[in-house]
């Protein structure tokens, strides 16, 4: 696959777990705005998007993703990392104990295939 297509696969499938989680949550606004910023990057800078998760997120913690380690969001202390943004890590982190197996089973889902999307396009 080009690594358009998977960049592309990458921003489509991010975009989807935000908008699960919009709906899951709609009282909160952050979700929206997730959206919005997730959506401008992909204009601006897409590959900036994909080598943020890579090194800020699959390298210190895909161990911890590929065990579905809840302690990956429950365990760290995203808001000060390296004077990046890891709202959505954050946010999520906030919701992740009071949800229902099968919403943790798809939270999950979600993330393995944009962390595997971002290293496929990564190696393309």
């Amino acid at each position: 696959m080009s690594k358009k297509v998977l960049i592309d696969a990458f921003f489509n499938q991010f975009t989807s777990f935000l908008g699960e989680l919009k709906q899951m949550y709609p009282e909160d606004e952050d979700f929206p705005v997730f959206i919005t910023t997730l959506s401008l990057m992909k204009t601006a800078n897409p590959l900036l998007v994909v080598n943020f998760v890579k090194t800020e997120i699959v390298e210190p913690f895909g161990a911890k993703i590929q065990a579905r380690d809840e302690s990956f969001f429950l365990g760290q202390d995203y808001t000060t990392r390296n004077d990046v943004n890891l709202d959505i890590v954050e946010k999520i982190k906030q919701y992740i104990q009071g949800m229902s197996p099968e919403t943790k089973e798809t939270v999950w889902k979600y993330i393995e295939i944009i962390t595997k999307l971002c290293l496929k396009a990564l190696e393309a």
